[in-house]
């Protein structure tokens, strides 16, 4: 069984990246894992007489090798952060090239997929922004068998990062962190504790075990 994990993530190494690894590695499967931001390619194109008979995309770019990746796999996993509410543009358009599959022959057809999400937004606020989305794009459009989807709140905005924190009132530090408290704002100060990783929340680490075990289960079953 080979189980392909694809993180949408700019970020190398971060949240995303490494809570589709665990995943896959909890799989005990034969795993392959790709960062779609290290890959150089377009979205779909509409260029459906390219593909409509053969299932293959026609836009000979760098995401050519993982479509056939995509194919091949017996499950997926497909991981974002949400940047203003969506799924990256990495992901998005990602998302988009998988046309190629989906003409008289719906190729990916009840493909298992897990999905996996990191945001700043309670998981609340987040279920009907991003997460809705981002499920409406794997299962409605490609039509994958979802398994599953994993959201953790980082409650880590780029703000961290951006040096303008103490005058901003339009990030998410301000809005979703600090809640729009002005006497927060005047006494925050970032410090590396603030950085929140998955692995040090217990509910997360759970269910990034209980959906290996589940991808597990697939790979006994065949």
């Amino acid at each position: 069984m080979k189980i392909l994990g694809l993180s949408g993530s700019p970020k190398k190494g971060g949240n995303t990246d490494r809570m589709v690894k665990a995943v896959l590695a909890e799989s005990g499967a034969e795993t392959n894992f790709l960062n779609l931001s290290r890959i150089r390619f377009d979205p779909c194109r509409g260029c459906c007489h390219l593909c409509a008979s053969t299932n293959k995309c026609g836009v000979k770019d760098g995401l050519i090798p993982c479509l056939e990746m995509v194919r091949e796999a017996d499950a997926l996993v497909l991981g974002t952060p949400f940047q203003v509410g969506m799924p990256t543009g990495f992901m998005y358009n990602f998302l988009t090239r998988l046309m190629c599959f989906h003409h008289v022959e719906i190729v990916l057809f009840n493909k298992p997929v897990i999905l996996i999400s990191v945001g700043i937004k309670t998981l609340e606020l987040q279920r009907n922004e991003g997460i809705l989305g981002f499920e409406k794009m794997v299962e409605h459009s490609q039509q994958f068998k979802s398994l599953g989807h994993i959201y953790f709140n980082s409650q880590s905005p780029p703000c961290l990062r951006c040096g303008e924190g103490k005058h901003c009132y339009n990030g998410g530090l301000w809005k979703y962190v600090l809640n729009k408290d002005e006497k927060r704002l005047r006494e925050f100060n970032v410090s590396p504790e603030m950085i929140q990783n998955w692995e040090d929340c217990l509910p997360i680490v759970e269910e990034v075990r209980k959906y290996g075990e589940v991808l597990k289960g697939l790979k006994n079953n065949n």
